[in-house]
């Protein structure tokens, strides 16, 4: 479909007023969170694969309509190859804008760009059977895996406390400083097995989940060292989990009774 009188092109500063607008109308998440064009730029200095020059908008008649981001990521072929990927992120276009054809022309735009750059992949996350998924799969992309969520309830969550035993010689305790460089070797080791895996540097680990709690895209709150609990064996890191209790932390469509494993 063509798309007359609409502008499609690289971000430049000034964009991110509009774009924090357009993503606030796309995205009930954000809206519910609140993004700004602040916390929107901010996010570069937090995740190295973020930046804001990387990021494609639909602008007609001086607005901003329609947005794509292409965020640089390392992932994991075979063994021990890592790889880069150009990861689509915010796929957005205003809801009276729809159905002219924009995000279709977003996705061309973002493959080119990956194709320029050299990215041997590309790959994104998106809800199975929508009209997103539909457009995605439209323009090339294929289904590679299915992300699981898992619900319970507490009397469920102690039903499978209770049925997992007592595991011996392991000791439970919470994050102590320096704790991430152990968390990575664990990562990576436990990772092994898979292809898809995503690089992560020391750097992003500490500004992500210590400097502060990362709970959704541009938004996180304070630090818990009580939030992460660590298992160790012979003096040594096993394993780790991050939790988020929601009377903590502002997570939208979650009661403050919420506990985010």
């Amino acid at each position: 479909m063509s798309n007359p009188g609409i502008i499609f092109r690289r971000y430049k500063p000034g964009d991110e007023e509009g774009i924090a607008s357009l993503l606030n109308s796309s995205f009930e998440s954000f809206r519910e969170y609140g993004i700004t064009k602040e916390s929107w730029l901010e996010y570069g200095k937090i995740d190295e694969g973020f930046k804001p020059g990387n990021a494609i908008v639909a602008e007609y008649d001086g607005r901003i309509i329609g947005h794509v981001h292409i965020v640089n990521r390392k992932i994991k072929i075979g063994d021990n190859k890592y790889v880069d990927i150009g990861g689509i992120a915010n796929v957005s276009t205003l809801p009276e804008m729809r159905g002219k054809g924009v995000g279709t022309k977003l996705m061309m735009n973002a493959i080119e760009y990956c194709l320029n750059e050299g990215f041997p992949l590309s790959g994104l996350f998106t809800g199975y059977g929508s009209a997103a998924h539909r457009m995605y799969r439209r323009v090339g992309y294929e289904d590679t895996f299915l992300y699981s969520v898992f619900l319970g309830t507490i009397d469920e969550m102690k039903r499978v406390k209770d049925n997992c035993g007592r595991v011996e010689n392991v000791i439970v305790r919470h994050y102590e400083n320096g704790d991430e460089e152990k968390f990575l070797k664990t990562y990576l080791e436990w990772g092994r097995p898979y292809t898809g895996l995503v690089e992560r540097s020391i750097e992003y680990w500490r500004k992500k989940l210590v400097e502060r709690s990362a709970v959704h895209t541009f938004f996180y709150g304070e630090f818990d060292p009580e939030e992460v609990f660590i298992t160790m064996e012979e003096g040594e890191i096993t394993g780790y989990a991050y939790i988020t209790l929601c009377k903590r932390k502002k997570v939208p469509f979650k009661t403050p009774e919420t506990g985010i494993i």
